[in-house]
């Protein structure tokens, strides 16, 4: 039925025009409903792009690499644009953000202190012409945090929730430095040379650091975390420390953050550091 208040005319010989307006007697079509993610889903894959053709959530309790954690909305600025900022433009931002804050406030602290990446998802270009505003934050464990590019993820059975989440927060670590590296997960009462102390993030307008005066911003920070973990002044600290930040493309798009790890270089120790003002700690 084409037009809004159609009407049907009927003529009778010696009678005059009649009308009988249609234009309440038809439902009115549902409203076209746009495709949106879900969050506290899982996926048996790594999704390269999400639309409703390709979405194919899977129960937690089944195997899967990965869990939807948070799905939020976009507003401001970043939802004027014309298409969907690429991941690694500074236009980005506000969905790095979105996803750092729905996916701390899901786990009831900061992501990155467990073994975690958070991988986010924006509309597809056709439906964000159509209105799509979303941001998708995926939750993977990747088997070794000190390679960065590397899609081996460790697949799971059970929502990231409880025991499951606490038995990923990250805590002591035999780190071997590049070439080759890696960040190998140990008890603290096995040797060991690096153990995690907190996360920080650097300000708007840092360059990635790729001279050592950059790195030494970003150690200083670790520096800090790693003094206030074990517990004495920052000029008192005797260990080095390792700084950990996302690849060059993400840290363009707004994730600045750092893992900051205590170090002990080619020394080791069999306890945590955490609260020991330095005591147990090789010089």
């Amino acid at each position: 039925m084409l037009g809004v208040g159609l009407s049907l005319a009927i003529l009778s010989g010696g009678c005059d025009l009649t009308r009988a307006s249609l234009t309440d007697e038809w439902p009115q079509m549902p409203a076209v409903q746009a495709f949106a993610p879900q969050a506290e889903v899982c996926h048996a894959a790594v999704a390269a792009s999400v639309d409703s053709r390709s979405y194919r959530p899977v129960d937690c309790a089944q195997k899967h690499l990965v869990q939807t954690v948070h799905v939020g909305q976009l507003t401001g600025d970043v939802a004027t644009l014309a298409a969907p900022p690429k991941l690694s433009d500074a236009a980005a931002e506000p969905a790095y953000a979105e996803c750092d804050r729905g996916v701390k406030a899901r786990l009831g602290r900061d992501w990155r202190d467990f073994r975690l990446n958070v991988v986010v998802h924006l509309p597809t270009a056709a439906a964000w012409t159509g209105g799509a505003r979303w941001v998708r934050c995926d939750a993977v464990i990747p088997r070794d945090l000190a390679r960065l590019d590397d899609h081996d993820l460790i697949e799971r059975e059970g929502p990231l929730t409880g025991p499951a989440l606490e038995a990923l927060a990250l805590g002591c670590f035999a780190y071997r430095s590049a070439p080759g590296a890696s960040l190998t997960g140990v008890e603290c009462a096995q040797p060991h040379n690096a153990e995690y102390v907190g996360a920080d993030f650097m300000p708007a307008g840092t360059k990635y650091p790729d001279v050592d005066s950059d790195w030494d911003k970003l150690h200083e920070k670790c520096f800090v975390l790693a003094a206030a973990f074990v517990g004495v002044t920052r000029s008192a600290l005797t260990t080095g420390v390792s700084s950990w930040i996302e690849n060059e493309s993400r840290w363009q798009g707004g994730d600045r953050s750092i893992r900051c790890y205590l170090w002990l270089d080619e020394k080791t120790m069999s306890a945590s550091a955490k609260g020991s003002r330095g005591l147990g700690i090789p010089s």
